[in-house]
């Protein structure tokens, strides 16, 4: 495995040593707080090429810079701001560190617990910036550990046993969706997210620690295990992607005329 499918082994390393999933929940959230903010630098490092002017900084100068909102000031992860056009594009940052733990029964469960309270920060969160700033483009990133592919049950009934991802995936499919183009109907639908993505990463296993893959969620998941390879985007191939949507919503509801090639008949052969 090349180091380009490792991109989060740096990360996960240099924030060593992580608490066990038993430790305080203080604990926990400082993890999971450095790991956001060395995140946000690694996905603007990666969006870079497509826009220069994206903070934070590779030195992290610029994270969680204020922006205008509805609501007043709203902090973001991951932003591009041009002069001229105001807000380009948003990248939220929320990451699942731990199982969830049971303080009675001292035992670790599923990666289940806040999805409804993330689904409602990402609500959030969008609304106030989008009324603010309509033209935006808001991408959403959910960084869960690969093993929560592997916590499903194949035995149960079809409409139940489905691992902790794709709970995940069908959970917050409803929290993106709206529309590029200012013509079509969702592009009123301000709390909602352009696309939102699940950041699959080996965080502990040292022979592939620090592989990440980007999921879809518009895509359907398996009802337990993993992801096919080719259902996953690697980190350049998410950057290109996001650089697309920016590119459609500037350049949304107006198209050149198709350009008409003319060929001029060859002549026929006369007759002696």
């Amino acid at each position: 495995m090349s180091a380009s499918d490792r991109p989060l082994e740096a990360v996960l390393l240099a924030l060593e040593p992580k608490p066990d999933v038993s430790a305080s929940r203080e604990e926990k959230h400082g993890y999971a707080s450095r790991l956001s903010r060395a995140l946000a630098v690694l996905i603007a490092t990666a969006l870079r090429p497509h826009f220069p002017n994206i903070i934070p900084t590779p030195d992290d100068v610029g994270h969680e810079t204020p922006t205008g909102s509805a609501s007043g000031k709203k902090r973001l992860d991951v932003k591009v701001w041009d002069d001229r056009l105001g807000l380009e594009l948003l990248v939220s940052i929320k990451t699942y560190s731990f199982r969830d733990w049971n303080g009675k029964t001292k035992t670790a469960g599923r990666y289940t617990k806040n999805i409804q309270r993330n689904g409602m920060e990402l609500k959030d969160e969008a609304d106030v910036i989008h009324r603010r700033q309509p033209y935006s483009v808001m991408v959403a990133l959910f960084f869960l550990p690969v093993d929560a592919c592997d916590d499903g049950d194949e035995t149960a009934p079809q409409d139940r046993g489905a691992s902790s991802f794709a709970s995940i995936v069908r959970r917050l499919r409803h929290r993106q969706g709206r529309a590029i183009n200012p013509d079509e109907r969702s592009f009123d639908r301000f709390d909602l997210a352009e696309k939102l993505y699940v950041a699959l990463y080996e965080p502990d296993d040292a022979g592939v620690r620090g592989w990440l893959r980007f999921f879809d969620v518009s895509s359907n998941p398996p009802r337990t295990g993993r992801p096919s390879e080719n259902s996953l985007l690697g980190l350049d191939e998410l950057a290109q992607q996001i650089k697309e949507l920016v590119s459609r919503r500037n350049t949304a509801g107006f198209d050149w005329e198709a350009a008409v090639a003319e060929t001029e008949a060859e002549p026929e052969d006369e007759e002696e």
